[in-house]
């Protein structure tokens, strides 16, 4: 490990590289040890005490579904009692998709249990996958979600509305060819399920502000909170940015290339190494931006730079 500045090393930084560190000597020993199919396996039969759970904790945890009794690793419970999120925590040399049906069916008991239905989460410490099973397929993230942006979603399923017949606005975009884009962006989200979707338009003719008008719908109707606005270069931020300020005022656009501790703002815009900076720079297991922070990731000139 090299150390490239007289900066002294915090205790979380030595706790993170400490565990990096069993990372690598875990693959390198089940890789190439004869004994690797030894590696990983319990040392006794005798189930982890659960002493130190809450009896409401202890209430999720043991589960009953249709392969017998078991217990979910773990509940991630919001402040009104209700469940979040369950995870289903696989050893990290077992593909963490082998868990999706395991976990599903934690989800299925707490729902019944609780009246509401968490989030499904499957992971093996490598990869970790969230898994709305009420709206969109299972995807691999870098991490887990913070507590308020897993409450946010379970929110979003209640308090989302109609995005294909809600109103544009019309101070922001006025042609007809904006109002169809925007429009058919609307029904790939909301009707198709789709996450992603790419808008080919002709310089001058207002990509930005079909962008700008298309945030503003998504926000009005509760899909999305906090936006990303990608760019690979400044002088395209600072244009955005005027833009995004002039339309939408309330959103507290900022560019993180010029203000670097700002993120409680719901418009960030940054180029692609600031953000890679940002996503880089955790201290301990704080993490500036979380796999969660953003609902929405809108990439400029997406031919060029993605």
């Amino acid at each position: 490990m090299a150390v490239h500045s007289d900066k002294p090393i915090s205790n979380s930084d030595s706790l993170h590289n400490l565990k990096e560190l069993f990372h690598v000597l875990y693959w390198l020993a089940c890789s190439y040890s004869p004994t690797a199919a030894e590696i990983g396996k319990p040392l006794a039969s005798t189930p982890l005490s659960q002493q130190s759970l809450t009896s409401q904790q202890k209430e999720g945890l043991a589960l009953s579904g249709a392969e017998g009794r078991g217990f979910v690793d773990y509940v991630l419970w919001g402040d009104d009692g209700l469940p979040l999120a369950v995870v289903e925590a696989k050893r990290t040399r077992k593909d963490s998709r082998i868990g999706q049906q395991q976990a599903k069916l934690y989800a299925d008991c707490l729902e019944s249990m609780k009246g509401q239905r968490p989030l499904i989460f499957f992971t093996n410490g490598y990869e970790t996958w969230p898994w709305d099973d009420l709206n969109y397929p299972p995807r691999k993230v870098q991490g887990f979600y913070k507590k308020d942006e897993l409450q946010l979603l379970i929110n979003r399923r209640s308090s989302i509305r109609e995005i294909t017949s809600a109103t544009i606005n019309k101070t922001i975009v006025e042609r007809y060819y904006q109002h169809e884009a925007i429009r058919r962006v609307g029904e790939d989200f909301q009707r198709r399920k789709l996450r992603k979707a790419l808008l080919v338009m002709a310089t001058g003719t207002g990509k930005t502000r079909t962008v700008i008008a298309l945030i503003e719908l998504l926000q009005k109707c509760n899909w999305i909170k906090r936006v990303l606005f990608l760019a690979d270069r400044t002088a395209l931020l600072t244009q955005a940015g005027n833009a995004f300020k002039e339309h939408l005022p309330h959103s507290s656009p900022v560019n993180i290339t010029k203000i670097k501790d700002d993120t409680t703002s719901r418009i960030v815009l940054s180029t692609y190494p600031t953000m890679m900076n940002c996503i880089d720079d955790a201290k301990g297991d704080n993490k500036r931006f979380s796999p969660g922070h953003f609902d929405l990731i809108v990439i400029d000139e997406a031919h060029r730079s993605v």
